[in-house]
């Protein structure tokens, strides 16, 4: 007797597993329940993330690139933070940056009907998570239908998401 799937997916984890229904390689009739966390969309507002991508310059994106993984550290707009200590790996940049640079990239989740669909967006600074754009996660959040649909907004920074005990009760 199979179970139907409850999936819980950050970051880039969200949007592989949408993608995935979306390319039929998993069927969406498997799945009971998804949460999506911090999911990127089409990178189509403004967010610090999307900003440093644009502000990257050459000597940056050349040092970058013979890195297996990037530290937040490597930013200017973390440099005294502390806390922030996230990695990215350097496959997964250059595929940010193709969908922020690519105006032809749309939100995922066309096409795609979930039983019970919970997003998880964070408001931390002027219009997201510093990562993704709140409007970004919104049409994600749109395009997906849903007999139990909800949108949480919390006030929690992407790479810290998976850490805040509101987002985990």
């Amino acid at each position: 007797n199979i179970t139907k799937i409850k999936y819980v997916g950050h970051s880039n984890g969200a949007r592989v597993a949408i993608d995935s229904i979306n390319k039929s390689n998993i069927s969406q009739d498997k799945f009971d329940t998804i949460i999506l966390v911090g999911i990127p969309g089409a990178f189509d507002e403004n967010s610090l993330f999307k900003n440093t991508i644009f502000l990257v310059d050459e000597f940056t994106q050349n040092s970058l690139e013979n890195k297996t993984h990037i530290s937040t550290k490597d930013f200017f707009f973390f440099k005294n933070d502390k806390n922030q200590n996230g990695k990215i790996s350097s496959n997964l940049w250059l595929k940010y940056r193709e969908w922020i640079l690519n105006s032809d990239d749309s939100a995922p989740g066309e096409n795609i009907k979930i039983k019970n669909l919970l997003v998880i967006a964070g408001n931390f600074s002027y219009n997201g998570d510093e990562v993704i754009a709140i409007r970004d996660i919104e049409d994600v959040y749109k395009l997906i239908e849903s007999e139990n649909k909800n949108l949480l907004i919390t006030k929690d920074i992407h790479i810290g998401m998976s850490e805040s005990k509101k987002i985990q009760d």
